[in-house]
């Protein structure tokens, strides 16, 4: 048969059109999207092609803000895509974007349907728990204490589920057809229990191995036993991936996680942490030498320890390792003090503790050497009681007299406010910024003339100053003789410190005095302390001297206690050298208009005891 000329002609002329426009789209939208591409409302006319991946993820947060509502029996229930763990294949929409290009220049208009992505245990979570009450899930194998104490089987029941793939089909014809109004019927089909009772062997048999043998956390060369009585209490069941076969479900082991972080950080930390410990210095013949070797600090990580444990639990293992954040020590060698600036001795604190009895004079020393080579960075504030530590016979302390509850009694650590008292004189010389400061009840002889004197008491009545220089304070003490000295070495910032008294004043026949101290520091012609310290002192015959704390102690008979008022002992020497500065609120203060000094009540809770005389 023979093709007519004319048609021939026809169908060359249509060829020749359409291989134009497709030349001409080609290159007029180089680069972009050509006419005839939808994606959900997005128009994709003109869009550049590197823009392609922003239109898919905002066409991605338009569908996943959709809702629609699910119909179960007499329930109903409402969520998002979002809710549900649906969201949509970005990159295969933008694959058929790309792939769908021009084709709609010489053709019709061209959407993109949405491509989603369903998280099946999403869905039947979030719907599951929506239509609890209507739905009779299966009940997975378990067990469970009785009431003889003993493990046992919580067989598995038979039930019903939400039929997953009737319902992902339902919501891609919502998705593509954008019938979000249009609820979606649930259906249901029968289920098995995903544990069945043969599946709670493994589980039975580890856990009865625990609760009789226990547990060990283990760090280091530590070893911390994790007692069965504990594991009974901490101990729970639920589901776990089957190590030998990932596909399918049994029971597991596991310990409730608030129980086991509450057990963990009563229990477990107080054995693990300890505090970083710099390496404390000496200045000998001008020079720093290691006085005492740096500690790394230790934390338990309780979070990370607590997922050892879990791990171990799912593998049925009975050891598992304790997990501990470490801190380095700021200074751990004597190059690491080259910028501390320990240059020159800032002040000296002395007292004389003539006359003190043995077990005295020995916490004295023992007082004392807590604060030998210590550091201070700048900025720090100092607590007497915070590097005290405990006081009692096992740290090295004896019992001697101590003010406390209106009597002078024997108790572990008496005398310890020799040293208290020493190292506030060295502070006050230093120009340091006195945070904490509280006078003895009673003017005490051992401390010269009253107004210079701070008494301490663990945890209650404590000693504070603030290093306001530029640089470290570094602490030496030396005994000679009878008399206690403080060095405090630092940096020279070429501070005034002038301390005016102690003046005493309004003092009775009975032993009760007041007293005063003047503090001012100046710096590059600046005011910055200017601070009075006074001190009120009862009359010492309202604290009756007992021999005996509690049947506990029996001192020395005899024992004498002298006090300022009975005793002309002058104040002890204090060294003024050069010292630090800074604006400070010491605990007593001053009205500098009033014509004689009157005491301020003090900042700071007054205890019943206070440390010994």
């Amino acid at each position: 048969m023979k093709i007519a000329p004319i048609f021939v002609a026809f169908i060359t002329a249509s060829l020749l059109v359409a291989i134009g426009l497709f030349s001409y789209a080609t290159i007029l939208f180089s680069g972009r999207i050509a006419p005839g591409l939808q994606a959900g409302l997005h128009t994709l006319t003109g869009v550049s092609k590197n823009d392609v991946p922003t239109i898919v993820e905002a066409y991605n947060r338009e569908v996943r803000g959709q809702v629609l509502t699910f119909i179960l029996n007499e329930g109903k229930t409402t969520h998002s895509l979002k809710d549900l763990g649906v969201s949509l294949d970005k990159e295969a929409i933008s694959d058929k974007i790309q792939s769908a290009n021009l084709v709609g220049v010489i053709s019709k208009q061209i959407t993109i349907e949405p491509i989603p992505i369903f998280d099946d245990i999403k869905l039947n979570q979030v719907l599951g728990e929506a239509f609890a009450d209507i739905i009779s899930s299966p009940q997975n194998a378990s067990l469970d204490f009785n009431a003889a104490g003993k493990l046992e089987l919580i067989p598995s029941q038979p039930g019903e589920v939400i039929d997953i793939t009737k319902l992902k089909e339902s919501m891609r014809v919502a998705m593509r057809d954008t019938s979000w109004n249009q609820p979606i019927t649930l259906s249901l089909t029968n289920a098995s229990a995903q544990v069945r009772n043969n599946e709670t062997s493994s589980a039975l048999e580890y856990a009865n191995q625990i609760l009789k043998e226990g547990m060990e956390l283990t760090f280091t060369d530590q070893s911390i036993p994790l007692k069965p009585f504990t594991i009974r209490r901490l101990i729970r069941f639920t589901e776990q991936i089957d190590p030998n076969n990932h596909k399918n479900l049994i029971l597991g082991v596991k310990f409730d996680s608030e129980e086991l972080s509450s057990y963990l950080s009563t229990t477990v930390a107080p054995a693990i942490d300890q505090p970083t410990q710099n390496a404390r210095f000496v200045l000998k013949d001008n020079r720093v030498e290691q006085f005492s070797l740096p500690e790394q600090g230790q934390e338990l990580n309780i979070q990370a320890t607590a997922s050892n444990i879990a791990a171990k639990l799912a593998n049925h293992k009975r050891i598992a390792e304790i997990s501990v954040n470490i801190t380095e020590p700021v200074f751990s060698n004597i190059e690491d003090i080259a910028n501390m600036g320990l240059t020159t001795k800032l002040a000296t604190g002395i007292s004389d503790y003539a006359g003190s009895p043995k077990n005295r004079v020995h916490n004295i020393s023992v007082g004392a050497s807590r604060y030998h080579g210590l550091l201070i960075p700048p900025g720090t504030e100092f607590s007497f009681n915070e590097f005290l530590g405990p006081v009692n016979a096992a740290t090295g302390f004896k019992p001697e007299l101590v003010i406390k509850s209106n009597v002078t009694t024997p108790e572990y650590g008496g005398g310890l406010c020799q040293v208290s008292t020493t190292i506030f004189r060295a502070a006050l010389n230093s120009g340091l910024e006195i945070t904490q400061r509280r006078n003895h009840s009673y003017a005490v002889s051992y401390y010269g003339k009253p107004g210079l004197d701070a008494t301490i008491y663990p945890p209650y009545t404590d000693l504070r100053f603030l290093n306001n220089t530029p640089g470290y304070i570094l602490i030496q003490t030396r005994i000679d003789g009878t008399k206690l000295a403080f060095d405090f070495w630092g940096t020279d910032d070429d501070r005034q410190v002038d301390i005016t008294g102690p003046v005493t004043y309004d003092r009775l026949a009975n032993g009760s005095v007041k007293a005063y101290v003047d503090q001012r520091v100046t710096l590059a012609g600046e005011v910055i302390i200017d601070e009075t310290f006074y001190s009120r002192y009862k009359s010492p015959k309202l604290f009756p001297k007992v021999l005996a704390a509690n049947g506990e102690i029996s001192p020395r008979a005899g024992e004498a206690l002298t006090v300022a008022g009975t005793n002309t002992k002058t104040s002890p020497e204090i060294s003024a050298l050069p010292q630090p500065k800074k604006k400070t609120n010491p605990v007593i203060t001053t009205d500098k208009n009033n014509a004689s000094p009157s005491p301020t009540s003090q900042t700071t809770k007054t205890p019943t005891s206070e440390a010994s005389p």
